[in-house]
């Protein structure tokens, strides 16, 4: 080592006396003089150190230095480490331009997949959670189920105290709130249109009273809901007959929500300057996110030292999160939580939090502690790593049959140019090779990430990538504590109806004249940012692989940032944020809006001072907010007749209190198409049979009475089998033959809704009743008709005919068929009388009726005599509704049994009998047989 510097003896020179001196003065030095010396020694010494510890300081500042600059670059990595391959390999995924689409967030840095610094940028991963790691970073006050899940306090929404002025800015954790943002909730309060919106939520589900003519339910169980009351037969009667029946439009699946009435108010009364006052609005909300634009800022410093992952800020980075969090504080909206998951991402597996929005499904303390073994043990290492040998060996099939499959070949090929689409718009990562995956998740005893295995169907002339979550054992590792309650197209006829009856409340204003305009959320699923990073992977075959140099078939893996579309937490998760808009839509602009998952139906005024102005708000409020943009393809501007979904909306005859619906004939024929090549390929898998119930579902709630959905059975069955079975049925095809006629252009009619909430008709009352037991099998019925231009007072009664009852197969439901049969006779008994009418039906069997009001039953039997009731009462186009009656004061138990003590007190009201009419076993066994022949009657006629 170099020799040390010398030590500054300067100082010590001058201040002291040389030794010499003191030496030839003295042979014997004083005290004092030693004294002296020692002090200078130690002054020098302690200079000598101080000199000598200046190069330790100075390598210390450079570490601190390299440290920061460290920091910095690795906060530039993880910025950008979805940016991509390199130029050469994307312009093996390149796509023409588009001139509307805007230009896309960075991506992370594809090419530190091995680096451990990757694995930290894909957040806490809910895998090595299970593996033991992290175990003190389990948010306080969580479930079992989420500290096994490893999620990380900045993941997990923070418990909020009951009685916080601004629970969501307190979600934040942002401390407390300025004056600048109580300012802003001040003035979103002063803009809403309604100073105490209420946010009531769905009951749960259960037997809850509806109609069979299109409507589904009203709140309440049947015995909670009853309009007539009456506790013996001739009280019910007679109540009965003075309840006015209730309109169709206050009947309906999904009504206007509360704060819709605001809305109406608001289209209705601004007929001529909906324009000018919603652009208004418009601008005061921009005014009020300005002054938040710092607030916001501190958001996202905020949330990146907490650890947001970069998927999140790739998809959902210019979220208004603030912004958000002033209107839920300015509504007092319920889910309070909504602007936090924003901004971190939504969980996808785990104990998903509750939104306070939907229909809650309770859980009993077992259910719950099933679920967090299960999830355990789906998300442990060992078990992933299983579930990876078992994903790959799946998808090798798939690119054996692309081998041999052409079609298959080029649907693989279809698939792939949308995934590169996603790709470009910075939905998903890079492709990657299963040695990156491993590396970047590999966890002590297996791996730290479940990949979903993505395939292709094909639905007609179009090919569909599916996400199998259901497979991949991750959406058994979710609980829910809600459900989505969505709208059919009978919305748009609930909407009209209140616009009527505002017209009806002023009678000085012009009748609206109402249009329907349709809206699409652009990549809706894919917009949705995820916390859980390490379960939103897929795996597929792609012909090119996932190496760039050299392109050859392979399994490929991807990142997708938002939400795939097979994960049951996603439903939840997207409709919570469309929930959201389509509220602050109608509360501080409005509109007069739904949405149906990713589609939004609006309601707006034939003017040219209104029309097209509610959908250019609820854009502007797509933007304001910074995420889920609209899709401009997609946009189709209000008209009198428009498409929903496949459904035809007429609104050209609402003024006068009729709205038609009727499915579009290419929307038929694309279903029944699709259904026909699953016949042909002899395969339905569970997720391609949800698809079509979802499709078929909202067709037949077009039609009268919502006729087919009984016979969607074997659809729904395959939905939920969980054996792995992918065959074709025969139930299936007695299925598709029946929805071949039934959807067929000749016997599919319109359906029309009357949207006038009062009617001076009165309309016929009908009991009928079964009895079950070893002697007799009686069916009942009873006709009340209260219009006095044709007043009857008739009955039938029979015995079940035995080839019937040979056609029961659960001898432990025969009861609830027989009350069902005994409803289909109704109808068929006194066909000339209903036809055309409004009907009041009284049954006093709950399982008979649910199967009826809802159109279908789990039970096969009851799902037949479902069916059949439908079937009759579409020719017939009854208008009916069902209502629960006591036993005691169910008039038609009487007939039913021919030993009841209240014959001679029922004959002494004056009633007729007439022959009772069952179906035929022809009619029995092919339903569709009533519906060929009330066709070949109408041609005669």
């Amino acid at each position: 080592p170099p020799p040390p510097p010398p030590p500054p003896l300067a100082r010590f020179r001058r201040a002291s006396t040389p030794i010499s001196t003191i030496a030839s003065a003295s042979a014997k030095p004083s005290t004092a003089l030693f004294s002296r010396l020692r002090g200078e020694k130690r002054e020098v010494s302690r200079q000598l150190k101080f000199c000598a510890g200046m190069p330790r300081l100075l390598i210390i500042a450079a570490l601190a230095a390299l440290c920061l600059l460290g920091t910095a670059l690795s906060s530039r990595d993880e910025d950008d480490m979805a940016a991509g391959p390199p130029p050469k390999a994307r312009r093996l995924h390149a796509q023409p331009p588009s001139s509307t689409r805007q230009p896309c967030p960075p991506r992370p840095d594809w090419r530190n997949l091995r680096t451990p610094r990757h694995r930290y940028a894909f957040g806490d991963s809910a895998l090595q959670g299970a593996a033991g790691a992290n175990p003190a970073r389990v948010p306080e006050g969580g479930s079992p189920a989420r500290a096994a899940a490893g999620a990380s306090p900045a993941h997990a929404p923070p418990p909020v105290r009951e009685g916080t002025e601004f629970p969501a800015f307190a979600s934040l954790g942002l401390g407390p709130a300025p004056e600048v943002y109580r300012r802003a909730v001040g003035d979103l309060r002063e803009l809403s249109l309604m100073p105490e919106p209420a946010f009531p939520r769905p009951p749960p589900a259960g037997g809850s009273m509806g109609d069979v003519g299109g409507a589904d339910r009203v709140s309440g169980r049947f015995r909670d809901s009853r309009r007539v009351p009456g506790e013996t037969w001739p009280e019910h009667l007679q109540s009965a007959a003075s309840t006015p029946f209730p309109p169709q439009v206050t009947r309906g699946r999904r009504q206007l929500r509360p704060v819709a009435a605001a809305a109406v108010e608001f289209t209705c009364s601004h007929q001529l300057d909906a324009v000018a006052r919603r652009e208004e609005r418009v601008a005061r909300m921009n005014k009020i996110r300005r002054s938040l634009t710092l607030l916001e800022e501190q958001a996202r410093r905020s949330a990146r030292a907490r650890g947001q992952l970069p998927q999140v800020r790739t998809v959902a980075g210019s979220a208004a999160v603030v912004l958000i969090a002033a209107l839920v504080d300015a509504m007092r909206y319920p889910d309070v939580a909504l602007p936090f998951l924003i901004l971190f991402g939504f969980p996808v597996t785990g104990i998903i939090p509750d939104s306070n929005v939907y229909r809650p499904v309770p859980r009993s303390p077992e259910e719950i502690a099933a679920f967090e073994r299960r999830h355990r043990d789906i998300l442990a290492p060992q078990s992933c790593r299983r579930w990876m040998d078992d994903l790959t060996n799946r998808v090798s099939r798939n690119g054996t049959r692309a081998e041999r499959d052409p079609a298959f070949r080029e649907g693989l090929a279809r698939m792939e140019d949308k995934i590169a689409a996603e790709f470009e718009k910075s939905l998903t990562g890079p492709p990657r090779s299963l040695n990156h995956l491993r590396d970047a998740f590999q966890v002590p005893g297996g791996l730290g990430c479940r990949p979903l295995h993505r395939f292709v169907i094909f639905q007609g002339d179009k090919a569909r990538a599916i996400d199998n979550g259901k497979s991949s054992g991750t959406n058994d590792a979710a609980l829910l504590f809600e459900t989505v309650c969505l709208p059919s197209c009978e919305w748009v006829a609930a909407a009209a109806a209140a616009c009527l009856d505002w017209a009806r409340r002023n009678p000085n204003a012009p009748t609206p004249e109402l249009l329907l305009g349709t809206d699409d959320v652009c990549s809706a699923y894919r917009r949705v940012p995820c916390s859980q990073p390490e379960c939103t992977l897929v795996c597929y075959w792609s012909l090119t692989g996932s190496s760039v140099k050299d392109p050859k078939p392979g399994a490929v893996y991807r990142s997708v940032f938002g939400h795939p579309f097979g994960l049951t937490a996603a439903v939840v998760n997207f409709n919570r944020i469309m929930e959201f808009t389509t509220t602050v839509a109608s509360l501080f602009l409005g509109v007069l809006a739904e949405h149906y998952y990713d589609d939004y139906m609006v309601i707006e005024v034939d003017h040219p001072k209104a029309k097209g102005s509610a959908q250019q708000a609820l854009d502007s409020l797509h933007k304001m907010l910074g995420m889920l943009p609209l899709a401009e393809d997609k946009h189709k501007p209000p008209g009198s007749t428009n498409d929903v979904l496949g459904v035809s909306c007429d609104l050209s005859q609402a003024a006068r209190g009729t709205v038609i619906f009727q499915p579009t004939a290419r929307r038929c024929e694309k279903v029944l198409a699709a259904l026909t090549s699953h016949q042909d390929l002899d395969h339905l898998s569970p997720a391609e049979a949800a698809s079509l119930v979802g499709k078929l579902g909202f067709i037949c709630s077009s039609l009268f009475n919502r006729l087919g959905r009984a016979l969607l059975a074997p659809l729904r069955e395959r939905q939920h089998d969980n054996s792995g079975s992918t065959s074709w049925t025969p139930a299936m095809s007695r299925m598709l033959d029946a929805l071949r006629i039934i959807l067929d252009d000749a016997s599919r009619s319109a359906r029309r809704v009357d949207v006038r909430m009062d009617s001076d008709l009165p309309p016929i009352l009908i009991y009928t009743d079964a009895s079950c037991s070893s002697s007799e099998k009686g069916l009942g019925i009873v006709l009340v008709d209260t219009n006095p231009a044709s007043p009857a007072r008739l009955f039938a009664r029979a015995e079940c005919p035995e080839w019937i009852l040979a056609r029961f197969n659960d001898p432990d439901w025969v009861v609830n068929q027989l009350e069902n049969l005994a409803a289909v006779s109704a109808l068929m008994t006194f066909r000339g009388r209903l036809e055309g009418r409004r009907v009041f039906q009284f049954i006093d069997n709950t399982a008979a009726m649910s199967a009826i009001v809802h159109g279908y039953s789990r039970k096969p039997d009851l799902a037949v005599t479902a069916n059949l009731y439908h079937v009759v009462s579409a020719t017939l186009r009854t208008d009916v509704f069902f209502e629960w009656v006591p036993s005691k004061a169910n008039i038609a138990d009487i007939p039913s049994r021919s030993d009841h003590p209240d014959w001679p007190a029922f004959l002494s009201e004056g009633f007729e009998e007439v022959t009772m009419v069952l179906p035929t076993p022809e009619e029995w066994d092919n339903p569709t047989r009533i519906l060929e022949r009330h066709r070949d009657l109408d041609k005669r006629s």
